[in-house]
């Protein structure tokens, strides 16, 4: 499938592009090409004043650039780097949510005819700001995609008329803005805080009824793996919209209640079908995601998690997903016994703070506990199993058998799956998500009864401009979520030994407070939170999984780029996102260690500035969250 308006790329030439009218494309501050993975490539440096409609293909894994000002321009391409969502601009900072909704629904009325895998974002950027952007040299095929472009605008001038406007903002619960020529009153700051208050909460987008997408159409195939006495009940006609709205199943409400009626969870599955399937229906039917491959030559004395480095710069608040990699889903590890260990020690200490569940989620913890085993089964066939009536599982590395009916599903994850899960369920009132159930023996500074109860941006609220440039975006992420498209992303910190569980008011908090000055660096480790995150298929649940990974930050000292890139976000990261990280007890000592280990290894060759430069300049890396070289340092680590 051809990429979305294949125009000649401006930094090819220059007369590509007629200017506008009310002006002419960004003209780039610095460019230089070079050579990577075979392909020729240019990097540019620009400075945005406008806002731009960004166009995102999926299936090239490339982005359009548009001047969204008075007249629409392409402007030039963005290579994606192997997914969507980690993008070569991270200096994006901040989104219009009308202009967001108005594009998004231009282009998905564009797509139904054309292109499927297309997407669209309205991207803000502050004035001067410098962004970085790596673009393959593609200039073929660009009178097709003019003609595209042609269409393209023909579609958002009819979304300028009257009738269209009506339809787009009407259908997306936005407020048409107000044409009266009244002057408007002059209001004391109180009012006007107040009234801004008011505008903008009567402006949020609405999401009561926005439902994840369902996939019912897979009970034909999942009625084939039951008994035929229940095969019938999926192969039941589907359900008037009408009489799911009317009897939908509340977020509050168990599935195991015996309703006269059935009752229809937010992707379109009835208590009845859900009753029907049993235990452990075939989940990858259910959510379009195969189960994973055997892990050959897997040892559990010697397995390590994959090194992940996680670093970017420039250092931005971005939610920074990308594509789940299935098969390694949850990792098990040389820690495997020892941390299961850990996480029933505090589960015993602590209780409620590390495990709760509230009502409705008995659904949803049970599709997570069943994919969890199922997944370990499938992954590690030598060292766990399931009975074959699916009712006994057996762990080998732990030697002990799980009667699975017998406790709560998250108990049976606290005794087995040594990685963190947290269940948001849809609030059938507002269409948001709320934290409902969790497992959670690895936070800093909170824990599952600070946050039970919560919707998502109230469960953000601590983390630096969540609010201002994220919450919109996952709330409607989450509305639109489909179970066939996991999402991964990481987070990370540098901590003094490896706290696992850190409770408000652990004494642990108290080394954050001071630089000792006897700290060496062989106590400091990177802590990465290695994070998924996917839709639960039949409770229409989202699903967050955590596991915490510590690394010795020695290792750094042969991992190319990881030094340079850990130095320049320490020394130069943004000050309240650093705040929050909570690094600044180990830099004193962190950042003259990684200064020297960059130095070394510019020296050893280790790293190679980027084409027309005289040194490296720190940039993501290609191969983030890793680093070049990294599967043969992992591999020689577990002794392949």
């Amino acid at each position: 499938m051809p990429s979305l308006f294949k125009a000649p790329h401006p930094m090819l030439n220059r007369k590509a592009l007629s200017p506008s009218r009310k002006g002419k494309p960004p003209t780039p501050t610095c460019i230089y090409t070079y050579v990577q993975n075979g392909d020729e490539r240019q990097r540019a440096h620009f400075k945005l004043r406008e806002a731009y409609l960004i166009v995102v293909s999926v299936t090239e894994q490339r982005v359009s650039i548009f001047n969204a000002g008075a007249r629409l321009q392409c402007l030039f391409f963005v290579d994606v780097i192997e997914s969507l969502g980690r993008l070569t601009f991270p200096s994006i900072t901040c989104f219009d949510a009308d202009l967001l909704y108005l594009y998004t629904s231009i282009l998905r009325t564009f797509k139904r005819h054309h292109d499927p895998e297309i997407l669209a974002l309205i991207g803000g950027f502050p004035n001067d700001t410098m962004i970085t952007i790596d673009t393959l040299l593609t200039p073929s095929q660009w009178p097709l995609g003019l003609g595209i472009m042609v269409l393209l605008l023909a579609v958002i001038a009819l979304a300028y008329t009257q009738s269209w406007q009506k339809y787009l903002l009407g259908n997306l619960h936005v407020q048409r803005a107000s044409t009266s020529a009244t002057p408007s009153r002059s209001l004391p700051p109180s009012k006007k805080s107040a009234e801004r208050s008011l505008k903008s909460t009567c402006n949020a987008p609405k999401y009561h009824d926005a439902f994840p997408p369902s996939r019912r159409f897979t009970l034909s195939q999942v009625a084939k793996t039951i008994p035929p006495r229940f095969g019938t009940v999926l192969n039941s006609s589907n359900p008037l919209t009408e009489h799911m709205a009317k009897n939908k199943l509340l977020m509050t409400q168990s599935y195991t209640l015996g309703f006269e009626t059935p009752k229809y969870t937010p992707t379109g599955f009835s208590t009845q079908e859900i009753n029907a399937m049993g235990d452990f229906p075939p989940y990858d039917v259910l959510t379009g995601v195969p189960l994973p491959q055997p892990y050959e030559g897997f040892d559990p004395k010697t397995a390590l998690p994959r090194p992940y480095r996680p670093i970017r710069w420039q250092y931005h608040q971005t939610m920074s997903f990308q594509k789940m990699e299935l098969d390694w889903w949850l990792e098990v590890e040389n820690t495997y016994c020892s941390r299961i260990a850990e996480r029933q020690g505090l589960f015993k200490k602590y209780g409620k703070k590390v495990l709760d569940y509230l009502p409705g989620s008995e659904l949803a913890t049970k599709e997570l506990m069943e994919m969890c085993l199922q997944f370990y089964c499938a992954r590690y066939p030598a060292c766990f199993s399931l009975s074959p009536d699916k009712r006994t599982f057996y762990n080998v590395l732990l030697k002990t058998t799980t009667e699975i009916r017998s406790m709560h599903p998250l108990h049976v994850l606290v005794n087995n799956v040594p990685e963190d899960f947290a269940v948001v369920l849809r609030n059938d009132e507002d269409g948001l998500y709320y934290l409902r159930a969790g497992v959670i023996c690895s936070s800093l500074g909170w824990s599952v009864s600070t946050k039970i109860g919560l919707k998502l941006e109230d469960i953000h609220k601590p983390i630096p401009d969540y609010k201002e440039k994220m919450s919109f975006s996952m709330d409607r992420f989450f509305s639109k979520m489909s179970t066939d498209a996991p999402i991964q992303r990481a987070s990370w910190g540098l901590e003094i030994g490896a706290p696992l569980f850190m409770p408000a008011g652990h004494p642990h908090e108290k080394l954050r407070e001071i630089q000792r000055e006897n700290l060496t660096i062989e106590e400091c480790n990177l802590r990465v939170d290695w994070q998924t995150l996917r839709r639960l298929p039949l409770s229409g649940g989202v699903l967050f999984n955590y596991k915490a990974l510590f690394t010795p930050v020695t290792e750094f000292r042969d991992e190319p780029y990881i030094p340079a890139l850990m130095c320049k976000i320490l020394k130069e990261g943004k000050k309240n996102l650093m705040e929050y990280k909570g690094t600044w007890h180990v830099e004193h000592v962190v950042i003259p260690a990684m200064e020297e280990w960059a130095k070394e290894q510019v020296e050893k060759g280790l790293v190679v500035p980027q084409e027309g430069e005289e040194t490296w300049k720190e940039e993501t890396l290609a191969e983030s969250p890793y680093f070049p070289g990294w599967e043969e340092k992992w591999h020689k680590q577990q002794g392949f």
